[in-house]
């Protein structure tokens, strides 16, 4: 009899660890959940069937209970190692399960507005161009017309951390330049853009406008790959809302904060488009941004390298030869390179010391997150300051329809809504489309979007802005 007990209490105690288990995931779960039924509500369900079984069977004694509560745990630890195992990936199975079951089945409780099938899609019968700039470049050429190419910031980060370069990094190109965009395979004319004063691809008569919506981002919030007004900056002002883009190919979310620094706090715009990409901006940080003690110093308030006031230094960084020059050498250098990479390890302490003691790498994926929603929560914190908010936009990735399980979009998210910011989740407008491929330029390549995803992504933002 003694022996049966010490069975039975046994049993109890693995139960009540399964059952622990099983409510910790039940409360994940239901974080993900936004109506009275989605497609999580199966998953949910279950959870809680298991729940209610493992409960009652703490009060009942049975042949087999030992069995039983081993069967429970050793079914939760599998799962559990099964997670593992994926997060060595880059993902989760609740990140698959969103991705190949949720996102397909769930219909979004807000409206589409405007509906995504009212998207022109029409194309003119000539063939598009060659992906390339050289012939519109050289006929530029022949009528004296220098078109300038726009090089990334970050590509001066390792630079300045070696010294080789002096400390200052601009977040913009040469001002009121002609400059050459990019073309992916559908564009009948090769995009030119016109750089405004601040050199981002702006029509620099929007500084006309004293209320300007501000827009920060990467190569998608800088227009990449159309026509300055293809863009979501110049369609938004086509349709009335004033807005600027600060946004830069391969910038990420410290880049991101940089420039709400640098411009966001002298204009104070009362609203800001933050365009995230989830195809790399959590890459980002550990590729490029946490390696920078220049771009660390972004962290703490009321640090800025007065920018606005300094475009004729940028102009003559740029057009200066010998950055280009040191930016091959460094590129062509192993050593220097992995200098480069061990500066993860050397910055971490700063990062602790801005963002929290509890950061352990800079460069496991779940550090990664709570340094995202740390850096956006400082943004937030500094727009609303001057009274401004700022609306979060979550662009997917084209490999997102290929197949891929992106693994930052869910937590991503979660980190967005536990800061209460509203959101355009530029996914839903696609899968409601019926054809998500159609937005992009060549369906079967990697891409930014046409004219028309440009165009889908702008109507959702619109639709936000009009609801609050």
């Amino acid at each position: 009899m003694p022996g049966r007990s010490r069975t039975n209490w046994i049993a109890n105690v693995l139960i009540v660890l399964a059952l622990a288990a099983v409510v910790h995931v039940l409360a994940r779960l239901l974080e993900f959940t936004r109506d009275a039924f989605d497609p999580w509500t199966p998953a949910i369900a279950v959870g809680f069937a298991a729940a209610a079984v493992l409960a009652f069977s703490l009060f009942i004694r049975f042949d087999g209970k030992i069995n039983f509560a081993i069967l429970a745990v050793s079914s939760l630890a599998s799962i559990w190692l099964a997670d593992l195992a994926l997060s060595y990936l880059g993902r989760s199975l609740i990140s698959i399960y969103e991705t190949k079951i949720v996102r397909r089945l769930w219909k979004p409780g807000e409206p589409q507005s405007p509906p995504p099938a009212a998207i022109d899609f029409w194309q003119s019968p000539r063939p598009p161009l060659a992906p390339t700039p050289h012939p519109t470049i050289d006929a530029l050429a022949r009528d004296g017309v220098t078109a300038w190419q726009v090089n990334p910031p970050y590509a001066l980060l390792p630079l300045i951390e070696e010294g080789t370069i002096p400390e200052f990094l601009p977040l913009s190109s040469v001002a009121l330049r002609l400059s050459m965009g990019c073309s992916e395979g559908d564009q009948r004319e090769f995009p030119i853009w016109r750089l405004d004063r601040y050199g981002f691809n702006n029509d620099d008569t929007v500084y006309m406008h004293p209320e300007r919506i501000m827009i920060v981002g990467d190569s998608f919030a800088g227009g990449s790959c159309v026509h300055q007004e293809q863009s979501v900056a110049g369609q938004l002002r086509r349709a009335g809302y004033p807005a600027a883009t600060a946004g830069y190919g391969g910038n990420g979310p410290i880049l991101d904060l940089a420039a709400l620094a640098e411009y966001g706090t002298r204009f104070r715009p009362r609203t800001v488009l933050w365009l995230y990409f989830d195809g790399n901006d959590i890459d980002d940080l550990k590729e490029k941004e946490l390696r920078s003690r220049l771009l660390l110093r972004y962290l703490a308030d009321g640090f800025s390298q007065n920018l606005v006031d300094r475009q004729p230094e940028i102009d003559a960084l740029w057009l200066d030869p010998q950055w280009e020059i040191h930016a091959r050498a460094f590129r062509s250098d192993a050593k220097r390179q992995a200098a480069w990479q061990r500066k993860l390890d050397d910055n971490l302490s700063l990062v602790r010391k801005a963002l929290g003691d509890d950061i352990g790498s800079l460069g496991a994926p779940a550090d990664l997150l709570r340094i995202f929603e740390r850096v956006l929560a400082i943004a937030k914190r500094r727009v609303e300051s001057w009274g401004g908010r700022i609306v979060f936009v979550m662009i997917p990735n084209v490999d997102d329809y290929r197949g891929r399980v992106p693994p930052y979009r869910r937590p991503v998210l979660d980190a967005v809504r536990r800061l209460d910011l509203p959101v355009v989740d530029v996914d839903t407008a696609l899968r409601a489309h019926g054809d998500p491929l159609a937005f992009y330029p060549v369906r079967t390549e990697w891409g930014h979007f046409n004219a028309q995803g440009y165009t889908l992504m702008t109507r959702q933002i619109i639709d936000a802005l009009e609801r609050r």
